[in-house]
């Protein structure tokens, strides 16, 4: 059984999703409240649902998907979604649903900005110089990337970004 961890740039999230997870057995329930005990919830096929939007709700969500519960959450680019995906991405594979025409949205300035200097062909160290990064900041940024991204490699992510 594969814990669904689903992540929307929509306030809310999508019906249709829900829908699906209810035909499958899932019991989508609103809000992020869970029971002190057993820790482990991973049998009941819960999934929670709601909209994060402040740092209080990613912790929420973060311990909620450790217990063993499914996510279909809503979470708009504040510079919360990129911590709230690192960290999901620790416990399984976070589906990215409806994040509209963009799939850079999940990126923030640093990343897009590397990502578009390696797709004129510069090297990661040139990019960073010209970033005011050093090198290995310039690396772990592009790893955060790949990983918000769900590529394996930075010409994945590179020619994700190309027009």
């Amino acid at each position: 059984m594969t814990l669904p961890l689903w992540v929307t740039d929509r306030a809310a999230p999508p019906t249709q999703e829900l829908d699906r997870l209810t035909a499958d057995g899932w019991r989508c329930v609103e809000g992020f409240d869970l029971p002190p005990q057993p820790w482990d919830l991973t049998d009941r096929r819960w999934v929670r649902t709601g909209s994060v939007d402040d740092d209080d709700t990613v912790a929420a969500a973060v311990l909620i998907a450790a217990r063993g519960v499914g996510l279909v959450i809503g979470c708009p680019d504040d510079g919360r979604r990129a911590r709230l995906l690192d960290d999901l991405r620790r416990i399984g594979t976070v589906e990215l649903v409806a994040l509209g025409p963009d799939p850079l949205a999940v990126l923030d300035d640093d990343q897009r900005a590397l990502l578009a200097a390696l797709a004129t062909g510069a090297s990661v160290g040139t990019a960073a110089d010209a970033l005011h990064l050093s090198t290995r900041t310039a690396e772990r940024r592009l790893a955060a990337a790949r990983r918000s991204l769900g590529v394996r490699t930075t010409a994945e992510a590179v020619a994700l970004s190309m027009p």
